[in-house]
């Protein structure tokens, strides 16, 4: 298993009285078909659940969970190769924190060749 942290941001602008966004977001390629995203809980005064959402040029955003307690989440069923998005948000008190977000793309599907090498060009006279 490769931990995966392509690229993670922090959206600015969370709402009066939230807690910190969920920190340390990182995604991880399990099995086949399946990613492991993880975060570390806000620091202070944090959060008591958590959403997660996903999403991909084929699926458009999916919500994944609404009131998670844990900070952990796994996903399953997904496309080889292909690039997906989590969101995490931190709720208190039915207030949202900014999202923090992390990307990944699953590896290639089981018993796919391996890409061409060696690739070469000549150009020719006419």
């Amino acid at each position: 298993m490769e931990s995966v942290k392509a690229s993670v941001s922090i959206t600015t602008g969370a709402a009066a009285g939230a807690p910190d966004p969920p920190g340390n977001v990182t995604a991880t390629e399990g099995t086949p078909g399946t990613v492991s995203v993880s975060w570390d809980a806000p620091a202070g005064d944090g959060a008591t659940t958590y959403r997660i959402a996903r999403f991909s040029a084929a699926d458009g955003t999916v919500s994944l969970a609404t009131a998670q307690t844990a900070t952990t989440y796994t996903d399953s069923n997904l496309q080889p190769d292909t690039e997906y998005w989590y969101d995490v948000w931190a709720t208190r008190n039915s207030v949202e924190s900014v999202k923090a977000s992390v990307s990944i793309r699953t590896g290639a599907a089981a018993g796919a060749p391996d890409p061409p090498g060696n690739l070469q060009a000549q150009v020719g006279g006419l």
